[in-house]
């Protein structure tokens, strides 16, 4: 059964200077589920953004490792659309 959660990212460049910020609701199955989402919205940013260097920080351990691998399973969101 999935819920929603909210999450957060927070984009800083190298000289720690605060960036932009993502906050949304999303659907999830789970606080693993949300986690991951949030990592993959991250990235999606970066992407975005092509930075050609990024960090992902996270206090979720489990999606961190899942997340780099290349079969992670995120299940299926949307992409980065920008807000």
């Amino acid at each position: 059964m999935q819920g929603k959660a909210a999450i957060g990212v927070v984009v800083w460049d190298s000289t720690d200077s605060f960036v932009d910020e993502i906050g949304k609701m999303v659907m999830a199955s789970s606080s693993l589920q949300a986690e991951a989402i949030a990592v993959r919205e991250a990235c999606l940013f970066a992407s975005a953004a092509q930075l050609k260097h990024s960090c992902v920080e996270s206090d979720c351990q489990v999606v961190i490792k899942l997340s780099s691998t290349e079969d992670a399973p995120l299940g299926n969101q949307s992409s980065y659309s920008g807000h």
